[in-house]
């Protein structure tokens, strides 16, 4: 059962680590943490926590790359930041809340997958 979902934030650009921040901002059970402000096991006590690995690559865009991308093996969330940062350092806005959506999404899903809510209901 997943309890509570950490977002594990690896530093990249200021604006990427600000859109994860975000994306855990409207829900308590969503906690975002940079990588290296304190230790991750401190918080991930017990065994109801996810653990996601967040990233931003700046790999060129390819017509089948998804700007957010869900590695469930790894527990690992991929980043396009090409997607909303050009290369003159401009934000492009509504794509960068699509990012922030779509990183807001992968962790509800973990909460709300049908097998995690059967758990929940069960204890």
């Amino acid at each position: 059962m997943v309890d509570k979902v950490i977002l594990q934030i690896h530093h990249s650009d200021d604006y990427t680590d600000y859109l994860l921040m975000m994306a855990g901002l409207t829900n308590k059970r969503i906690v975002p943490v940079m990588w290296g402000s304190g230790d991750i096991r401190e918080i991930k006590n017990d065994k109801n926590t996810l653990v996601l690995r967040c990233y931003a690559s700046e790999k060129e865009l390819s017509t089948w790359d998804r700007p957010v991308e869900f590695d469930p093996n790894y527990g690992s969330v991929r980043i396009l930041s090409r997607f909303y940062l050009a290369d003159d350092g401009s934000i492009h806005a509504p794509d960068a809340e699509m990012v922030r959506q779509a990183v807001q999404e992968v962790a509800m899903n973990a909460l709300l997958s049908p097998a995690n809510l059967i758990e929940v209901y069960r204890q």
